[in-house]
């Protein structure tokens, strides 16, 4: 798994590049959100040290903007093991789709 992740790395940091205007970035697990905090780091963004857990949302500065944010919200992983065994529920995952709307409709500056 680290070697993929290695080998993985330089595809996100391109998706970072050309994505524009991100508002809401949703790593699926623990694993992604790890990763998410690296590539924000390669990019320029200051990331104070995160905490996962399930159903967490953060507001991080976009470099260069004194006004603009970016949302990180965070969730377990939807694998069967998660599904399966109550970690992750319907309802669970449903709020995560609320918090992402609710973020998208909240005015951020700079857009």
């Amino acid at each position: 798994l680290p070697e993929e992740i290695e080998n993985c790395r330089p595809y996100a940091l391109k998706e970072f590049e050309l994505l524009k205007n991100v508002q809401v970035i949703v790593p699926l697990g623990q694993i992604a959100f790890t990763q998410t905090l690296k590539l924000l780091r390669l990019r320029g963004y200051e990331v104070p040290p995160l905490a996962f857990g399930h159903g967490k949302l953060f507001s991080l500065r976009i470099p260069n903007s004194k006004l603009r944010t970016i949302s990180l919200i965070t969730t377990y992983h939807p694998s069967q093991q998660n599904t399966l065994t109550g970690k992750l529920t319907r309802p669970m995952f449903h709020k995560i789709f609320r918090m992402i709307h609710s973020e998208l409709r909240t005015p951020n500056s700079e857009l």
